[in-house]
Formats: structure tokens, C-alpha cells, sequence
């Protein structure tokens, strides 16, 4: 998406990760064809996992994981997401509307379209 411009049509007003994420998950869901495998891999937590957080923060992660993994991305499921991470509504809801903004946004579409199209050729 960088190279292709897309990033050039975001304003850079700190909410730029939060922004590319969403799209990025909106971009990559539906070329996604096991996500009820990937969703059951996060039914077990790894040693590793553990070696620099607790087991129970793992899960946790794990939790949001799967409860966002369950159906493709629209702003309820990433707001869900994002406050169980513990981001703030005031980061969370402009995020969203910048998401909103990008989608009536031609160019910004074709690009995400062009994306959508080499990332499952």
C-alpha cells in the first residue's frame, strides 16, 4: 500500500497505525479463506509466549484475537478490538472516521482495490 501511494492519502495527524491497521484488516479479511483454523490455533498458549508476559495477559490477547477474527472487520468489531487493547474512545472514533473519510476517497479506493488484487493473485 506504501508503495503504491495510498499512505500519501492519509493525513499524518497520529492516528496513521491506527488508520492503516483497519484498513489493512479490511484489505486482507476476505482473502482469508481458513480463519476458523487460525482462530483454533489461538485455543492454545506457547511456552514462549510466556517467557515476557503472564499466561493469563496471553489469553487475553488471544481472546481479542479470535473475537476479531470471527467475521470480517467493520467499526463495531474494530472498536470492540481496540478498547479491550485499553485505547481511548477519543483515538478510537477519529481513527474510524478517517477510515470513512479514506473510502469516499476514488483514488484512495482504486489503490486498496490494486492491493486487494496482488495480495491473492
Amino acid at each position: 500500500m506504501q508503495r503504491l501511494g495510498l499512505f500519501d492519502l492519509i493525513p499524518k495527524e497520529g492516528l496513521v497505525p491506527q488508520v492503516v491497521k483497519f484498513l489493512e484488516d479490511q484489505i486482507t479479511y476476505p482473502g482469508v479463506k481458513n480463519w476458523p483454523e487460525i482462530i483454533s490455533y489461538l485455543d492454545s498458549v506457547l511456552d514462549e509466549e510466556t517467557e515476557l508476559v503472564s499466561r493469563n495477559t496471553v489469553i487475553k490477547w488471544h481472546k481479542l484475537l479470535q473475537n476479531l477474527f470471527t467475521q470480517p472487520p467493520t467499526e463495531g468489531t474494530v472498536a470492540k478490538f481496540a478498547e479491550g487493547l485499553g485505547t481511548k474512545d477519543d483515538v478510537i472514533k477519529p481513527a474510524i472516521e478517517m477510515v470513512g473519510e479514506i473510502k469516499k476517497n476514488k483514488e484512495a479506493m482504486r489503490l486498496i482495490e490494486i492491493t486487494q488484487e496482488k495480495l491473492f493473485e
